[in-house]
């Protein structure tokens, strides 16, 4: 008779732990629903999801939020642009056949041009993997629901990160809460080349703003593997923030306005309101630039440019004390 009258105490207890608890709940169930859909994918599993893209390459990811989201941290959409490609317009991959490639943790950021001597950053700005970065940077950070199977079709956002377009990266901004919560869209972030190596216009140069121009590369490898993912090709929202913001505005205007069926809406937030540099600057400017770098005139000019060492170029850079953005 008395376990009989303990019985409700004990039942009201665990009704209440089941409430309090009633999002972890949830997110038991999903992890139960990710495996099963990994189990019946042809490659990879539960602990060890895997994208296999044909040409452009398998990409090892990592499960994140107690199993409710699967991240790959730094899948490469273009050739590195060093050497002869330096300052130069994105150049697709070569087929990468089927190696498999470890993307569970952070690529390094792209080459920080922040105002401080060439290895000196402050991480309270550009994140926890603060560093001088590297230009082996254009990759992409993907987030997408663990649950979901390839063809789901969920609206797809890229993220456009702040900075100026001269510091910060990609990996400062973790979706993987955002995903998580929502399970209802993938999250996808670009690193794009920053200050002098993103946005160094020359006249031997075949085109300017190499940083927008790898941020449109980005959304056209997108378009063309999102489908892989989950995501839905033809529901792509690109936003950005600060100089992320302004990155986004000059994409809706490239091409005099012709997106190519490329993205479909545009958040820009924060944006800055004026070009960084009044258009007479500019010739000064980079003319002292190539004084600092010890570079001479025309294409002898450009090769020196291309030949100076990271180091070099950031601390060149940073001493342009003359020329501060107008605005923003």
């Amino acid at each position: 008779m008395k376990e009989r009258k303990k019985e409700p105490i004990v039942l009201s207890i665990y009704i209440r732990i089941v409430a309090m608890f009633r999002f972890c709940l949830i997110n038991c169930a999903a992890v139960l629903g990710a495996a099963a859909a990994a189990t019946l994918a042809p490659n990879g599993n539960a602990t060890n999801p895997i994208v296999n893209l044909g040409s452009a390459g398998s990409y090892l990811g990592v499960l994140q939020n107690n199993g409710t989201v699967v991240s790959w941290k730094g899948i490469p959409y273009a050739q590195p642009p060093v050497g002869n490609l330096r300052f130069m317009p994105p150049q697709a991959l070569p087929s990468l056949g089927p190696t498999l490639v470890d993307t569970t943790t952070d690529a390094l950021r792209c080459v920080q041009f922040a105002g401080a001597p060439y290895g000196v950053i402050n991480s309270n700005i550009v994140g926890s993997r603060a560093g001088p970065g590297q230009e082996d940077c254009l990759k992409l950070w993907i987030w997408k629901p663990a649950s979901i199977p390839a063809g789901a079709k969920l609206p797809v956002m890229l993220y456009i990160h702040g900075g100026g377009l001269q510091y910060s990266a990609a990996p400062n901004n973790d979706f993987s809460d955002w995903v998580g919560q929502s399970q209802n869209f993938i999250a996808v972030n670009v690193g794009y080349r920053l200050g002098a190596l993103g946005f160094m216009a020359h006249p031997s140069l075949p085109s300017a703003n190499a940083g927008l121009l790898d941020q449109r590369f980005a959304i056209q490898w997108i378009k063309k593997n999102i489908e892989t993912f989950g995501g839905n090709p033809n529901n792509i929202t690109i936003m950005g923030q600060s100089g992320g913001g302004y990155a986004v505005a000059a994409q809706i205007v490239l091409y005099d306005g012709d997106n190519q069926g490329l993205f479909q809406k545009a958040i820009p937030r924060s944006i800055q309101r004026s070009p960084m540099f009044h258009v007479g600057d500019l010739t000064d400017r980079n003319a002292q630039y190539f004084r600092l770098l010890n570079c001479t005139t025309g294409q002898a000019e450009l090769d020196c440019f291309r030949q100076a060492s990271v180091p070099a170029l950031v601390n060149a850079y940073n001493s342009l004390t003359s020329y501060k953005a107008s605005s923003g």
